[in-house]
């Protein structure tokens, strides 16, 4: 058997522990010189070997054997009976990988024909070292094996084989306790070389060679017992190993992962539907502090699973809890607790530049010099009736200041009538005035997949459901739309289609035709959401155009003139004139007379268009900064705005968060997410927020080095 195969068996007999009696003695043998331990005296007792008992009365030769050869002064350990008591004695170095432990010897024992004379260890203390000195019986055995083999100068020459055979027996089976371990010993064998005796076994050239020093294995001390302690133990080290291995890999990976135990609640105390059984008993978990701010609540399928309830009512649940401000949905991040502040990477609000921070996060209009424009009309206003002003008017506002506007729209390119519009609080407002004109509470609404967060808040507060569609270069697909009006009923279908926000994405005058089409087809409503509509240099034929009779146009002074004017209008249809002005006189009455008045002096004096200009050119140059830092964005002439998809592995919100740390202020994709669809991977730039181009480039070379680094390592699994 390989010398391999014996310092394995070496070392898991250290192993084994309680089993260590039953391991041959030359399996604690190591290689190299190991020191004795001072005799540590043990108990006598008796051990009954029936097998060994067994094995002298078929081999009674052996016995005999064994007691001649201690008779003839080969120093070989006499064996004793079987029932006497035994004899210890401690070494040291008994187990090659514990120096510290100690081989007590038990007893010898007759074993089976063709078998050598077998002493048994215990493992126990020693206090020996490399460096200690031998005991004087091995010292005095060693010189008493070279004094026999110095009679015996050439073996190969005259010595009868028999007689060689017992010498080099007598060698081999010496007791280490009388043998000092790693002493030396040469002799002229059969190839006329020398050997090394290693402890107390020695290894012939003729029957193996010690490898690197290494311990010898002689097959025949593998004896049955010895066969059957490995078989059984062996393997159950190995398994116990393995599962100690794979505890540690555990522990050592669970100190990165968060652990969270599924959130349960309680539904009998409460009445009801089931769905409104777990809003309820949300509610009451965020108030008694189960579950606080910022907590992720379980995904639909497992809390549906943990209560025995469909998806559906879970579905239901999370979405009434939203609508009620007590949760938030992020696509891509589940459903989370509401917390007392937002995420400054995440609030929907106006943010003005400060210091070293740089905004490209809401679309506000470029910085202009206005006030020389508008000081002027000021006084004008105040020369006038400024009391009429300063009253209550008509919701729709005075009939020739809607003529003046509808006489500006046409020269855009909006065909409208005066009797149609009415003035609002910008376009925000004209959305709300929409839905309640519409009756669109609590019904289905469809939209792009990426639309605006404006009317998305509209909508959840009125308990609409929105639909995100599928979108293209040009926009909304119109299969997408066929499809979704195929399987669910919706009143109305709310557009962007001029420069697309988020997604700067233009329709042609085809798909525009198409959409009109479809929403015929299935008595759709339409609102086109236009207020980028005169930015582009050349404007398409809007919505309104083709289909007055179903299309509610938005327009607003406040991107392309002055935003803090907040004045917008609303080209309604006609049979929903009536509503849309009581939905108004709901809502505030009226817009401010005054404010009307001077949006009126600035769209007859001319001064809309020209400011109109002064902001295209300006973009036009962000827009080159833009395609020379972030050639991957995109941007089209005259939009306030550009759309930078993210390569792997960037998340929009990770990328929305980073680009905050370095006090650039993005929109992540997500807050452009309508409904259930799933947002792209991008982030929307606002180039007209900066106050200056420089500021302009800065932030974006920030996120262009933002690009190029690699995301933030997530440690939470």
């Amino acid at each position: 058997m390989p010398v391999r195969q014996g310092r394995r068996c070496t070392f898991f007999a250290s192993l084994c522990g309680p089993w260590q009696h039953s391991v041959p003695e030359h399996h604690h043998a190591e290689r190299g010189q190991r020191p004795q331990a001072a005799v540590e005296p043990a108990p006598a007792s008796v051990r009954v070997d029936p097998a060994a008992e067994l094995m002298t009365e078929q081999h009674p030769g052996k016995a005999d054997w064994q007691s001649r050869h201690g008779e003839d002064g080969h120093d070989a350990p006499q064996t004793r009976p079987v029932s006497t008591a035994r004899q210890t004695e401690q070494t040291d170095g008994g187990d090659p990988h514990h120096p510290g432990l100690g081989v007590e010897k038990l007893e010898a024992q007759p074993l089976q024909q063709g078998q050598r004379a077998r002493t048994s260890f215990r493992i126990a203390g020693g206090t020996g070292h490399r460096d200690a000195p031998c005991q004087p019986q091995q010292i005095e055995a060693a010189q008493h094996l070279q004094a026999q083999l110095e009679q015996r100068p050439a073996l190969e020459q005259g010595v009868e084989p028999q007689r060689q055979h017992q010498l080099q027996d007598g060698l081999s089976h010496h007791d280490t306790d009388q043998m000092g371990q790693g002493a030396t010993h040469p002799e002229v064998g059969a190839g006329g070389g020398q050997h090394e005796v290693v402890g107390a076994r020695r290894a012939t050239g003729e029957q193996r060679k010690a490898k690197q020093g290494g311990i010898p294995f002689d097959r025949h001390l593998c004896t049955p017992e010895l066969r059957t302690l490995y078989r059984y133990n062996v393997p159950l080290l190995v398994v116990i190993g393995f599962k100690i291995t794979l505890y540690c890999r555990y522990i050592s990976i669970n100190g990165f992962i968060v652990t969270m135990t599924i959130w349960t609640p309680d539904l009998t105390p409460f009445a009801g539907p089931l769905y409104l059984k777990l809003v309820k008993a949300i509610e009451q978990a965020i108030q008694d502090g189960s579950l606080p701010p910022e907590t992720r609540l379980p995904t639909h399928r497992a809390l549906a699973d943990k209560l025995g309830v469909t998806v559906g009512t879970v579905t239901r649940a999370y979405g009434e809890a939203e609508r009620r401000g007590l949760l938030a949905a992020r696509v891509g991040h589940g459903t989370w607790v509401k917390g007392d502040h937002e995420d400054p990477a995440n609030a929907w609000v106006i943010r003005k530049e400060e210091g070293h921070r740089i905004e490209l996060w809401q679309n506000l209009p470029v910085q202009l010099d206005r006030a020389a424009i508008i000081r002027p009309m000021l006084a004008e206003v105040a020369d006038g009736d400024l009391n009429a002003l300063l009253g209550y008017d008509k919701e729709a506002g005075q009939p020739s200041q809607r003529q003046l506007f509808i006489d500006w729209l046409a020269e855009q390119g909006v065909a409208g009538s005066e009797e149609y519009l009415l003035f609002s609080h910008g376009a925000q407002h004209g959305i709300m005035l929409s839905l309640l004109a519409t009756g669109c509470v609590g019904e289905t609404l469809f939209c792009e997949g990426l639309s605006y967060p404006g009317m998305l808040g509209n909508a959840r507060q009125l308990k609409n459901q929105v639909v995100g569609l599928a979108m293209d270069a040009e926009g909304l697909l119109p299969d997408a739309l066929e499809a979704a009006c195929r399987t669910r009923r919706a009143k109305l279908l709310y557009l962007t289609p001029t420069l697309q926000n988020p997604t700067t994405a233009t329709m042609s005058l085809a798909r525009r035709e198409a959409i009109v089409a479809i929403a015929r087809r299935h008595d759709l409503l339409i609102i086109e959401d236009d207020v980028n509509g005169l930015l582009p240099q050349q404007p398409v034929t809007p919505l309104v155009n083709l289909a007055p009779e179903r299309v509610i146009y938005l327009g607003s002074l406040a991107k392309i003139a002055c935003g803090g004017l907040r004045v917008g209008f609303v080209l309604t249809p006609p049979a929903l004139r009536g509503a849309f002005a009581q939905a108004m006189r709901l809502s505030s009455w009226m817009v401010s007379p005054l404010l009307i008045e001077l949006a009126c002096k600035l769209v007859s004096q001319r001064q809309i268009m020209p400011l109109v200009e002064q902001q295209r050119q300006i973009l036009a140059r962000r827009g080159e900064l833009l395609r020379h830092l972030l050639p991957g964005a995109c941007w089209q002439a005259g939009s306030m705005h550009a759309w930078l998809p993210l390569p792997e592995p960037w998340r929009s919100q990770e990328f929305a968060e980073a680009a905050n740390a370095l006090d650039v202020g993005v929109a992540s994709g997500e807050h452009f997410a309508a409904g259930q669809f799933a947002a792209p991977q991008g982030v929307r730039l606002s180039l007209s927020q900066p106050a200056t181009d420089a500021r302009v480039a800065e932030g974006l070379e920030r996120l262009a080095g933002l690009l190029r680094a690699a995301p933030p390592t997530n440690t939470l699994l």
